[in-house]
């Protein structure tokens, strides 16, 4: 990041300076919210919000522009008590899952509903309202999350196979740090993305890490994520993703 500290020693030009360094501090505290995020096949995710910062819509599309999916949230107050998921894959809409929450203490109860299942989970909450435990539904599942200082650590699920996954995280800006929808659902929705951190590596079932290096902009967020493996002493692109935001403030 290109900074430059400058030392006047003329009043006039001392007032100048402390001009100068608020503008520095409004860029660095610059408010951003993630906007869009491009794979390396030219897919895409792109994200809307309310006047809270709050995620109303994420929408996919195909290289080509085409809908893929949608996910619409609605809020009640400080709540999120629905969401629809589309996919179009399905003629007419049909695919359409209705996710309906309902908070009590530190559960979220989670009804689901579609031609295609109606089924109920219990998601747990620890104190500061984060998810612990998520289980329910035909195929009982199970899910765990670890999150420590804002980030998941940890996170596992169980549909008749456990598949764990652990994270490590640098001190930068995550591309959601911004975002003010509840976090309960973020990390259920977002895992590792919700994170407050930027994620620095990760492991599937106790396998190896998997790296990640980034590009970051004058404001400390990051633009680009190159994934990397280490394999015989090489390292071993796996994927490029790319994040675009627009300005809060």
């Amino acid at each position: 990041m290109n900074r430059l500290d400058l030392l006047f020693i003329v009043p006039l030009l001392a007032a100048a300076l402390c001009s100068s360094c608020d503008n520095k501090n409004d860029e660095i505290d610059r408010e951003k919210l993630l906007e869009t995020v491009t794979y390396d096949n030219g897919n895409y995710d792109k994200y809307e919000y309310d006047e809270q910062s709050r995620i109303t819509k994420i929408s996919s599309y195909s290289k080509d522009n085409k809908l893929t999916s949608m996910n619409t949230l609605t809020y009640s107050g400080d709540d999120l008590v629905k969401e629809v998921r589309y996919n179009s894959t399905y003629p007419d809409d049909i695919y359409n899952e209705i996710f309906e929450y309902t908070k009590s203490e530190n559960k979220i109860t989670i009804e689901v509903k579609s031609i295609f299942r109606e089924a109920t989970f219990i998601l747990d909450l620890d104190s500061d309202e984060l998810p612990v435990k998520c289980e329910g539904g035909k195929d009982n599942l199970v899910e765990i999350f670890q999150i420590q200082n804002g980030n998941l650590m940890k996170f596992s699920y169980k549909v008749n196979v456990e598949y764990s996954y652990e994270y490590e995280y640098g001190n930068m800006k995550s591309p959601h740090y911004n975002c003010k929808t509840p976090k309960w659902y973020m990390f259920g929705c977002l895992k590792e993305l919700a994170s407050q951190n930027n994620v620095s590596g990760q492991r599937k079932n106790e396998g190896a890490w998997n790296n990640y290096e980034y590009v970051y902009d004058k404001d400390d967020y990051p633009t680009k994520c190159t994934e990397i493996r280490i394999w015989n002493n090489e390292k071993q692109i796996i994927s490029i993703t790319k994040f675009k935001y627009i300005n809060k403030n």
